[in-house]
């Protein structure tokens, strides 16, 4: 029964949850930490700035295109067959548990990050996302 749990891993653990940690790590870096600041670290680092052409792709073609990925990976996801077996319902319920574990984890500490900061709801915006 190996190759079954490996096939049911390999769909729902690898793809959409690893696609959509990426996407908060673009998203993160970009918006969050900043381009700017990601430039003059990379300049630090290489000697030379960045151009427009990468700022532009890290903050806004790398988040959509990721974004467009991990939706049209959801939607277009069927059910899970290995060659000539079909998995039952409760196998593709299991996967989508699996990969919810680790996606559901980012909006959790989202949640429990702006709760336990102290302050105004502004002050608390701002500090969350420092």
């Amino acid at each position: 029964g190996g190759i079954y749990v490996l096939t049911l891993l390999d769909k729902y653990a690898a793809g959409t949850s690893i696609l959509f940690g990426v996407l908060i790590e673009a998203i993160g870096v970009s918006w969050f930490y900043g381009v700017d600041r990601f430039s003059e670290d990379i300049e630090r680092m290489m000697g030379f700035k960045p151009g427009l052409y990468w700022r532009l792709c890290w903050k806004f073609v790398s988040p959509a295109f990721l974004l467009f990925v991990v939706i049209a990976s959801t939607l277009t996801s069927g059910g899970l067959k290995y060659d000539d077996y079909t998995f039952p319902y409760w196998a593709n319920l299991l996967g989508w548990g699996v990969a919810m574990s680790s996606i559901l984890f980012v909006p959790f500490y989202a949640i429990y990050k702006f709760f336990s900061v102290p302050g105004t709801f502004k002050e608390v915006c701002m500090q969350a996302c420092l």
